[in-house]
C-alpha cells in the first residue's frame, strides 16, 4: 500500500527556455495521433493506386505522399511557433510557478491557479521537459518538470499503479470505491492516545522561546527551527520554522510516523537538486523516545552547533565510544526497511521499547534514558543569556 503524501510545496521562477520546452512538450504530448495520421495521409494515395490497379499513377501517388509529408513537416513547425509564443504570453520570464502536493490534491499556479485530486489522476506520462497528468475524465495539466522532480513523480505513478489494481478487483461503480490514496496503512491518530505527545510540544515551545531569545540577542541566524505539530495523513508532522527555511542547498521536512510496532522518524529531503522522498531515519518502539530523539538531535543539538560568536560543546560527544547505556542491549532481530547497518537496541525491562538509526549509533541510548527536565538541561547547559526562558513541569514529576 502506498502511504500519503505530505503536504509539499515547490516554486520555481520561469526561465527565458521555459516557453520553448513547454511548447515542445505540449506538441509531444499529441505526438502519437499526428503520426497515426500522417501515416495514414501517405498510405491513402498508394491504397488508391493498388486498387485501381493502375501502374500509371504510381508517380503520382509518390508524389501526393512526398507532399503530405512535407505538409505534415510544414504544420508541426507553424504548430511549435504559435504553441511556443502562447507559452511565453502566458510565462514569461520572471513569472514565479508554484505546484503544491497534498495527501489528496494537486494545486498549482502557471500563470492561473488549478486544482486537481490525486484520486482523479488516470496517469502520468515523462515528457522530458515537463509531465504530463492524464485525469480519467477532464482536460489535461501539463506541468513543467521543476515541478514535478523525480520521487514525486515516481510517487504519483506508483500511486496510479496502486489504484489501477485496486480497481480492477473492485466490482462496486468508480464513485463508490475507497480511493488508495485516503485508505491509510494505520489509523488516524488520536492525540489523546498518544503518550508524550503534550510533554513534545512543550518541548518545541521551550526550545522556539529558547531560539527566539538567542536571534534578538544576535546569537542564532533564523528562529524558530520548527513550528508546532499537527496531525496529516496518519502521521505527526513537524513543520519547517524560518530558522530552517529553504536556501540553495535544499530543505529537510520531518514527520513522526505509526508503523506495525512502533513509529519512525522520517525526512524527506531536497539536497542541491537530487530529493529523497519520504525516508526513514530512525525507528522506535514508544513514541515519546521518537520524541525526545527528534528534540535532542534535531532541535536542541542544531541550536546549539548555530550559537555564535562563541562555540559551544557539543552534547552528544561524551556518549560516543561508551557502549550502551545502562539498561540497553543489542538485539539480533532485523529492523523492517532498515539498512544494513541500523541495529535494532531494546531494554529487556521493558518489553516494546526498543531503537534503530541508520548510523547503528550507540549514543542515542544515553539521549533516550534522559527525563525530559534532564534532555533540556543538559542541552542548554553553557548557553548564556536564556535563563529568563521558563522550562514547564513534565509528566512525571
Amino acid at each position: 500500500m502506498i502511504p500519503p503524501l505530505l503536504r509539499y510545496q515547490i516554486n520555481v521562477v520561469a526561465d527565458r527556455g521555459l516557453p520553448t520546452r513547454m511548447s515542445r512538450a505540449t506538441l509531444r504530448g499529441g505526438v502519437r495521433r499526428r503520426i497515426a495520421v500522417a501515416v495514414v495521409l501517405m498510405l491513402a494515395p498508394m491504397a488508391v493506386v493498388a486498387a485501381l490497379g493502375d501502374t500509371s499513377m504510381a508517380g503520382l501517388a509518390v508524389a501526393a505522399a512526398v507532399g503530405v509529408v512535407l505538409a505534415v513537416w510544414f504544420a508541426a513547425l507553424a504548430s511549435l511557433v504559435i504553441v511556443t509564443a502562447l507559452w511565453r504570453r502566458r510565462l514569461p520570464p520572471g513569472t514565479r510557478m508554484s505546484a503544491e502536493f497534498h495527501h489528496d490534491a494537486i494545486t498549482y499556479f502557471l500563470g492561473r491557479s488549478g486544482r486537481i485530486r490525486l484520486d482523479e489522476v488516470s496517469h502520468l506520462r515523462d515528457l522530458g521537459t515537463a509531465v504530463l497528468i492524464v485525469p480519467a475524465r477532464g482536460p489535461r495539466i501539463l506541468l513543467p518538470i521543476e515541478l514535478v522532480p523525480p520521487p514525486i513523480a515516481g510517487y504519483l505513478t506508483a500511486l496510479c499503479d496502486a489504484d489501477a489494481d485496486s480497481a480492477d478487483g473492485d466490482a462496486r461503480p468508480p464513485e463508490q470505491r475507497t480511493p488508495t490514496l485516503q485508505v491509510q496503512q494505520h489509523r488516524d491518530w488520536v492525540v489523546e492516545d498518544i503518550e508524550g505527545l503534550t510533554d513534545f510540544v512543550a518541548a518545541l515551545r521551550y526550545w522556539a522561546a529558547v531560539q527566539l531569545v538567542l536571534d534578538e540577542q544576535g546569537c542564532l541566524r533564523g528562529a524558530p527551527l520548527f513550528g508546532l505539530p499537527y496531525v496529516a495523513a496518519g502521521r505527526l508532522v513537524i513543520p519547517r520554522g524560518p530558522g530552517n527555511a529553504e536556501d540553495s542547498d535544499g530543505f529537510t521536512d520531518y514527520s513522526i510516523r505509526k508503523e506495525s510496532d512502533g513509529y519512525s522518524l522520517r525526512a524527506t529531503t531536497r539536497s542541491r537538486g537530487d530529493w529523497y522522498l519520504d525516508r526513514p531515519t530512525a525507528w522506535f518502539g514508544r513514541f515519546d523516545d521518537a520524541a525526545r530523539y527528534f528534540v535532542g538531535r534535531n532541535v536542541a543539538g542544531p541550536t546549539r552547533m548555530r550559537y555564535r560568536p562563541t562555540i559551544l560543546p557539543v552534547t552528544n560527544l561524551q556518549w560516543l565510544d561508551r557502549g550502551l547505556a545502562a539498561g540497553w542491549v543489542q538485539s539480533q532481530h532485523p529492523v523492517p526497511g532498515a539498512v544494513v547497518s541500523a541495529k535494532r537496541c531494546v531494554t529487556p525491562d521493558e518489553p516494546g521499547r526498543f531503537y534503530a538509526t541508520n548510523s547503528g549509533d550507540s549514543a542515542t541510548s544515553f539521549l533516550l534514558n534522559l527525563s525530559w527536565r534532564q534532555l533540556n538541561e543538559t542541552y542548554t547547559d553553557g548557553i548564556p543569556g536564556i535563563a529568563k526562558v521558563p522550562l514547564r513541569t513534565f509528566a512525571g514529576e
